[in-house]
């Protein structure tokens, strides 16, 4: 029997996690509001959750296939100061990006996400980065308004 490392218990405990998730989906999102009859949106509320929570119960289960049937010793979790700085460093930036969301609208807070979070990891091409950061959002919000006919926060630039 192989023993129960790191690596297996993440698996473990994400695919614990998107399975209790995916059971309580339908109880914690509300219904959408009907108005004459019909909703005031095209999609359910509760779809991007499923499809979220289920591509997380498909990799917790593809990765801890994998760590069980891995025939590498276990390694230690090596906890390093860089690894938890930087972890520190994205947490801050996704609140910023959150909060932001709302007062600056969905293509500026993403396009500087993206372009700090990039800039972070080593991106040091600027044209690259920029163009990244304003195309991909732009992209996506398009998407979201005109294939989902989802509304996004608005941008002060739009």
């Amino acid at each position: 029997m192989k023993k129960l490392d790191v690596n297996t218990g993440i698996a473990l405990f994400f695919t614990i996690l998107s399975l209790g998730l995916l059971a309580s989906v339908s109880s914690q999102i509300a219904k959408p509001r009907l108005v004459m009859g019909r909703s005031l949106t095209a999609l359910d509320a509760s779809l991007f959750p499923y499809i979220a929570l289920s591509v997380l119960l498909l990799l917790s289960l593809l990765f801890l296939h994998r760590c069980l049937n891995s025939n590498q010793e276990a390694q230690p979790f090596d906890f390093t100061l860089s690894g938890f700085s930087r972890t520190l460093i994205c947490l801050f930036i996704f609140l910023a990006y959150a909060l932001l969301m709302n007062p600056i609208g969905f293509i500026t807070a993403s396009g500087l996400t993206l372009f700090s979070l990039t800039t972070y990891f080593g991106n040091r091409n600027w044209a690259l980065g920029v163009g990244v950061s304003v195309i991909f959002p732009v992209v996506i919000y398009f998407l979201f308004l005109h294939a989902f006919q989802v509304y996004l926060p608005e941008s002060l630039f739009w």
